[in-house]
């Protein structure tokens, strides 16, 4: 937790491409040749969502990193793996800005029938009332009359 009381994210940048890196080199020294694109954005998925579940949009993040490698390819002709990883960080890291903005509210079911609080707030304050909601795995403390309490990210209703 920081001063602001919020969690802090690390996504283990060092950590989690080491552990991509191993697998990659791996699957080329077994299979001769590099993994589809496809199964390389699954290992990369899995790697980061192993220390940080549920924190990057990864739909969003791999759009938009489309969109950057055509720009830089077309410029420059090739882009190297490292300008690769750099762009992911930062699109990751750009996401975890969002996570401050109120733009979250929490949707549940109250006495069996689906709701919304209409208050806007930010992914830590969410979080914080999910909790206080939910109770705890004893079933002690929360709100019996709800259930299935989710944080919606407003912006990702509105493409």
């Amino acid at each position: 937790m920081n001063d602001n009381g919020r969690k802090q994210i690390d996504f283990k940048f060092s950590k989690n491409w080491k552990t991509f890196l191993s697998w990659y080199d791996a699957f080329v020294s077994k299979a001769k040749c590099a993994p589809r694109w496809e199964d390389q954005i699954e290992k990369i998925e899995e790697c980061f969502d192993s220390t940080n579940p549920e924190v990057v949009d990864w739909k969003k993040l791999w759009k938009e990193f489309k969109v950057w490698f055509k720009e830089v390819h077309d410029e420059k002709g090739l882009v190297t793996w490292k300008e690769q990883q750099r762009q992911i960080e930062t699109l990751m890291l750009t996401q975890l800005r969002e996570l401050n903005s109120e733009q979250f509210v929490l949707v549940f079911l109250h006495k069996g029938k689906p709701e919304i609080s209409m208050e806007k707030m930010d992914y830590w304050t969410a979080l914080s009332l999910k909790e206080k909601l939910s109770g705890n795995s004893n079933g002690e403390g929360g709100n019996e009359d709800m259930d299935r309490i989710t944080i919606v990210n407003l912006s990702r209703l509105i493409k």
